[in-house]
């Protein structure tokens, strides 16, 4: 590995492990003009999410945090699931990486058709600053929460939030 991997790697990494799971102040709007890229090819404009709650999660191959919080999204979204809520969420996995890299490590891991890379660049509202942040966006496209960091996703707080901004009537028109 590089020298100038390395030090991202550091840069990252040296900040999340001294501060755990928190939540930011989210920006008050949630800008949904921009795509990802579903790994069978496809563009997916965030516009089409419209009316339903995003989990929006940012994460790499390379990041140790994220391996295992993968797996507290995938409980997460077969809680969901089995309470009849699937359609209402929409998780968007968005790794910034290559489409090789990801398809030769998703294959040990989970989620696949909810992995996405970047088609356009994240918008600067949504401050991804580190690796992993995730942001829940509701039915009324403002951000709910934003955390940085790795998080235990299948917390019971988690789904209450998740479920009650699926439940909700509002939506973005």
């Amino acid at each position: 590995m590089g020298l100038r991997k390395q030090l991202a790697l550091l840069l990252i990494a040296i900040p999340l492990a001294l501060r755990p799971l928190m939540a930011q102040s989210p920006p008050a709007a949630y800008r949904d003009t921009w795509s990802v890229r579903a790994l069978d090819g496809r563009l997916v404009p965030m516009a089409s999410l419209r009316g339903r709650v995003v989990f929006l999660h940012v994460w790499a191959t390379w990041c140790a945090q994220c391996r295992p919080e993968l797996r507290t999204i995938a409980r997460l979204r077969a809680t969901l699931t089995e309470r009849g809520l699937s359609d209402a969420v929409a998780f968007v996995l968005v790794s910034p990486e290559s489409e090789r890299q990801v398809t030769r490590w998703m294959g040990r891991d989970m989620l696949t058709d909810a992995v996405y890379l970047e088609a356009d660049r994240i918008p600067a509202e949504l401050q991804v600053l580190a690796l992993p942040t995730t942001h829940i966006v509701g039915r009324d496209g403002v951000i709910a929460y934003s955390a940085r960091g790795a998080g235990r996703w299948d917390d019971p707080k988690v789904l209450a939030l998740l479920t009650a901004l699926a439940k909700s009537k509002e939506a973005r028109p």
